[in-house]
């Protein structure tokens, strides 16, 4: 059933269909976008939570992050090895991350920091880098793209050198325990990331998004495929023509009770809503009950507080 029939279906249950049940006649309380925004809230955060907290490895995903940078600037000169900047570019956690200039191609390592102005590179560019746009790229992978909807995550894996076969699997830790970077409590052998978050504007539109993301320490070479995240996933948000999981029997039937249910505690009826909220509790432990599992076994789970750059679109199921 599409998120479309389901909202017509709880409008009818609700009496707000038109006399040719053609129309949704919006109630000032129960409007047709709030019925909406109910459906996806109902379906995400209360029937797809239960099937993903029971068959977690069901809803996996394993995703290859870039690169994301930590700052952008406009290189004033570089002379040898020395590399200077407007003021206020760098600071002393840049040390040992990469410099992308995608103008030449060039990733070249911060040797060290000297002032918020300049930096030593590891190596001299082999072009010249006056004037250009260049990336510093940091350790830290913020989730949007296809993985938006990320719930939590469950594996982190690393790899420090282009011809390593096998990922290395990061441990998490606390961020204040492990920086300022003291890397007595990390090593390539054993890895470790923490939790962070960023709010990223659009400058185009001014809305602000809340960003979750993980920190790797210690940090590996640029290279793609470096780096291996695994993470549950929440359904997306349907749009009109789209169904619920398909392969979840009953699971537009459970949509549609727990909204009508929502839908007469709105409207005060709540005789309405005890009759649906019963049904729709009913509907929920059939679904729980009959559901078949697609995967064997399930991930040991990693539990991230609610809060999580860049993440490519090489997604995979």
């Amino acid at each position: 059933m599409t998120k479309a029939n389901i909202r017509t279906q709880v409008a009818r249950n609700l009496r707000l269909l038109s006399s040719d049940e053609a129309t949704i006649i919006s109630d000032s309380n129960v409007t047709t976008d709030g019925l909406d925004i109910a459906i996806d809230q109902i379906y995400r955060d209360e029937v797809a939570q239960i099937l993903m907290d029971k068959y977690p490895s069901d809803f996996e995903r394993t995703t290859f992050p870039l690169n994301t940078y930590t700052s952008t600037l406009v290189v004033t000169t570089v002379v040898g090895t020395t590399l200077t900047a407007p003021e206020g570019t760098f600071s002393n956690f840049d040390e040992g991350f990469t410099i992308q200039n995608p103008t030449h191609n060039e990733f070249i390592k911060i040797a060290t920091y000297t002032s918020d102005t300049e930096v030593e590179l590891a190596t001299e560019p082999v072009n010249t880098w006056d004037g250009d746009t260049v990336y510093v790229l940091g350790n830290e992978f913020f989730f949007e793209g296809d993985a938006v909807d990320l719930r939590e995550n469950t594996l982190v894996g690393i790899k420090y050198k282009s011809t390593d076969n096998d990922y290395i699997y990061a441990t998490l830790r606390r961020k204040h325990e492990i920086v300022p970077l003291n890397s007595e409590y990390f090593s390539t052998s054993s890895p470790v990331m923490y939790l962070t978050s960023i709010t990223k504007e659009d400058l185009s539109t001014g809305i602000t998004t809340f960003l979750r993301g993980v920190g790797i320490l210690p940090y590996p070479e640029y290279y793609n495929g470096k780096v291996q995240i695994t993470y549950i996933q929440r359904p997306p948000e349907l749009e009109d023509t789209e169904e619920p999981i398909p392969y979840v029997s009953g699971i537009s039937e459970a949509i549609i009770r727990g909204v009508t249910a929502w839908g007469a505690r709105v409207l005060q009826d709540y005789a309405l809503a005890d009759r649906f909220d019963a049904l729709y509790k009913e509907q929920l432990s059939t679904i729980i009950n009959s559901y078949k599992p697609r995967s064997r076994g399930k991930p040991s789970m990693l539990r991230l507080a609610p809060h999580y750059r860049r993440i490519s679109n090489n997604t995979t199921i």
